[in-house]
């Protein structure tokens, strides 16, 4: 009868010719003994090859995180102060809502238009909207990330002049552009902004230094550095993820009620001054009206 440790140790012996333990043309006493020598090597050399692959799989890679991020969003060209509506304009058209004549979004851009005006706009849109001062790059990239292009607001030039009391006097140096990207470096910091200035016939790119020191890190408004504003489509399937994301992101306005309060208190001032403005003008047409009924008396 053969023995049970001859046909192992012939077995064994073909799956090690090629090691340096097993020379060519050797011989394998079927004892036992040399069964057990044999069937020890073959298995030592099985959990080496394990270990090895363990070790090769679990020590993690080095993988760069540069990236670059930009969404399609249309770039417009704004009129005289139309900064607000004509970015709220690049908004509408990128999630296919027609803002129509954006030119004549408002009645009159004499002094622009506060945060809450384009937000109560953007409402009457079927727009879901949130906003935030003091934000982050990071939120910003947040939000691109979501295909949400964020509306932000600062001084375009840099310089600060927060004052409730001269803020429709300095109203118009106030600006608002998009946000429409990001780049990111190897280690993941983000080191450019993309957007579209409306001032600008094409789409921007600046490194995230300028962007903040020349642009977001400066506001008119006491408070309202790094403002943005993020919004996406109401009850629209097409764009469900983006309102989704944008309500999880943002369960409400990123706000204190102090910066809540002068918010409130520039969109009165704001009104008051166009209230005025639509007053003097009537005023204006009808001394003009009478004016030129009294010329008439003397054709």
């Amino acid at each position: 009868m053969i023995s049970k440790y001859k046909i192992f140790s012939d077995f064994l012996a073909s799956k090690i010719t090629a090691s340096s333990t097993v020379k060519k043309g050797a011989t394998f006493n079927t004892s036992k003994t040399t069964f057990l020598e044999v069937f020890k090597t073959v298995a030592q050399k099985e959990l080496s090859s394990l270990q090895i692959a363990e070790v090769a799989t679990s020590v993690p890679k080095l993988v760069s995180l540069k990236k670059e991020v930009k969404l399609c969003v249309p770039n417009l060209i704004q009129g005289h102060n139309e900064c607000g509506p004509t970015s709220l304009a690049m908004i509408m058209k990128y999630y296919g809502i027609d803002p129509g004549n954006y030119h004549n979004m408002f009645s009159s851009d004499t002094v622009g238009h506060s945060p809450l005006a384009l937000k109560e706009k953007a409402q009457t849109k079927n727009l879901t909207v949130r906003q935030a001062n003091y934000g982050t790059l990071e939120d910003l990239a947040a939000l691109v990330d979501m295909g949400i292009p964020p509306l932000v607001l600062g001084i375009y030039g840099g310089g600060n002049n927060a004052s409730l009391a001269d803020y429709i006097s300095n109203a118009s140096r106030a600006h608002w552009m998009v946000v429409t990207g990001y780049k990111t470096d190897e280690t993941g910091k983000i080191t450019h902004i993309y957007f579209n200035n409306p001032n600008c016939s094409t789409p921007q790119c600046w490194t995230t230094s300028d962007f903040l020191n020349k642009f977001w890190n400066n506001n008119i408004i006491p408070g309202g550095h790094r403002y943005f504003m993020a919004m996406a489509p109401r009850n629209n399937s097409s764009w469900s993820f983006q309102e989704a994301a944008l309500r999880r992101f943002l369960p409400q306005d990123k706000i204190s009620s102090a910066f809540k309060a002068t918010l409130e208190t520039i969109h009165e001032l704001e009104e008051a001054f166009y209230a005025s403005e639509r007053a003097a003008n009537t005023v204006a047409e009808a001394a003009k009206d009478a004016w030129n009924e009294v010329c008439s008396w003397f054709s």
